[in-house]
């Protein structure tokens, strides 16, 4: 027992001296090897207390929003054990086997420590309401040259005294270190250890039908049946669209509103009236609409791939709900236990209703994930935002999300061209968040070889009608 808390007592004291040490690597004091303690408890004992202080990022930046993300624990593993492989790398490449161990210790030891600042800085700007436009790309430049800083300044005390090692490796190993680490972050974003909580259901109606009552139990599959059995056949001798619509989550009224003006845009500026199907989450729309399930939204897709020309029509998609960090977006109506939807998912249920042409847009936090998965040369997708960004505009003050309203109700009342109508709403949504201080979203397009022809061809004899009728 004695020799135990003897170790236990020498690990604490091992750990809190390599937090000092880093302290003063991170604030350029002097500094040396032999002020660290190496081991590999040591080195595991900081990567978790690395996971703990960016943990504090994340809750700076999310406020009150912030849930735990269990995901989050595999991508911190994940960045550790490539940050060990580099090292391992660096040390075959110096030959300086200690370095393997040394090196991870003394940056893990002094990475903590910007961290805790920003999350400071972050906190303190949104207590105080001192936020900037600029002021989150200014912290990531400073926190991009601090980091780079440590890595430089890591290598020269793990390598002090070895004067075989020049000045060309050094700066090479430094390099491969500082552009190794940032490469994996910025090519393959782990997922956030905290991410943004769903806002909660909105508080019952009295005089709104509950989901689970007998009422909307019995109205709904008449309402499924009447609004799938109700889409026009198509129109022969041209591209027909179909609009198919999903506002997953009945928390909120801003998914709601988002989908029926985007109904309203597309049936009256890209012909889809009559060719449209909306499935919404809402308490106000239970007994008049279908609900945004999984299941739902596979029979919408199957009705219109029985009704289109497979290789003439096109189907739109768009989705539009809360989103996680690992890209499932959020189908909420309590109390019922709804599957959430994945990218694979909606790929799989495309692909089993025969549709070839389609235009899927995803209006989602972190909604950027659903790019790779449904890409192809016959496919047009379109994400509110990046894989690791969130997306703005779904609280519970807003009335419509940024992207829904910047994309369906003012970019394409200017043009019927998607990817037109896609740059016009990007840099609407870019020009709003920098005015608002915010973390760009940075909405996402892939445009299928195939369908950038079809959509110019179809969007060509539209924009002329416009035209013709604005000029008279």
């Amino acid at each position: 027992m004695r020799r135990r808390h003897a170790l236990l007592q020498q690990f604490r004291q091992d750990f809190l001296r390599n937090l000092r040490a880093g302290v003063r690597l991170a604030l350029m004091r002097p500094v040396g090897l032999l002020d660290f303690r190496v081991s590999a408890p040591q080195f595991l004992a900081l990567g978790l207390f690395g996971a703990l202080c960016a943990s504090l990022v994340d809750i700076a930046i999310l406020g009150g929003a912030a849930q735990f993300n269990g995901a989050g624990i595999g991508g911190h593993v994940r960045d550790t054990a490539f940050l060990l492989l580099i090292c391992w790398g660096i040390a075959l490449w110096l030959k300086a086997p200690a370095a393997t161990l040394a090196l991870p210790v003394v940056l893990l030891a002094a990475g903590w420590f910007p961290d805790l600042v920003f999350a400071g800085i972050v906190g303190a700007s949104a207590l105080f309401g001192t936020a900037s436009p600029g002021q989150d790309l200014f912290l990531w430049w400073a926190v991009l040259a601090w980091s780079l800083y440590l890595a430089w300044r890591s290598m020269a005390v793990v390598l002090e005294g070895r004067r075989r090692v020049n000045r060309a490796r050094r700066a090479g190993s430094v390099a491969a270190l500082f552009g190794g680490t940032l490469a994996l972050a910025l090519l393959f974003p782990a997922p956030r250890l905290w991410e943004e909580r769903p806002a909660p259901a909105i508080a019952a109606d009295e005089q709104l039908p509950r989901v689970e009552s007998e009422e909307v139990l019995a109205a709904q599959p008449k309402l499924l049946f009447e609004a799938l059995t109700g889409l026009e056949e198509r129109t022969p001798g041209a591209a027909n669209l179909y609009f198919i619509g999903f506002a997953g989550d009945a928390s909120q009224d801003v998914f709601r509103n988002d989908m029926e003006a985007a109904q309203e845009v597309a049936d009256a500026r890209l012909g889809t009236e009559g060719r449209s199907v909306v499935l919404i989450n809402s308490p106000k729309t239970v007994l008049d609409a279908p609900l945004a399930t999984v299941t739902n939204l596979q029979a919408s897709l199957s009705a219109v791939g029985r009704l289109i020309d497979a290789e003439e029509d096109i189907a739109l998609v768009y989705l539009s709900s809360h989103g996680s960090s690992n890209h499932r977006l959020y189908v909420n109506f309590p109390p019922l236990a709804l599957n959430q939807l994945t990218p694979i998912a909606l790929h799989r249920m495309l692909q089993e209703a025969g549709i070839k042409w389609k235009i899927v847009i995803v209006s989602a936090c972190y909604s950027g994930g659903y790019v790779e998965p449904l890409k192809d040369p016959y496919t047009l997708v379109i994400t509110s935002s990046r894989a690791d960004r969130t997306s703005f505009g779904c609280g519970n003050v807003d009335e419509f999300t940024y992207f829904g309203k910047a994309f369906f109700q003012d970019a394409l009342k200017t043009t019927t061209s998607f990817v037109g109508a896609f740059e016009l709403a990007r840099a609407a949504i870019a020009k709003r968040e920098r005015a608002e201080g915010l973390v760009p979203s940075e909405p996402q397009i892939h445009v299928g070889n195939a369908i950038r022809d079809k959509l110019d061809a179809r969007a060509r004899p539209a924009n002329l009608a416009a035209r013709s009728s604005q000029s008279r």
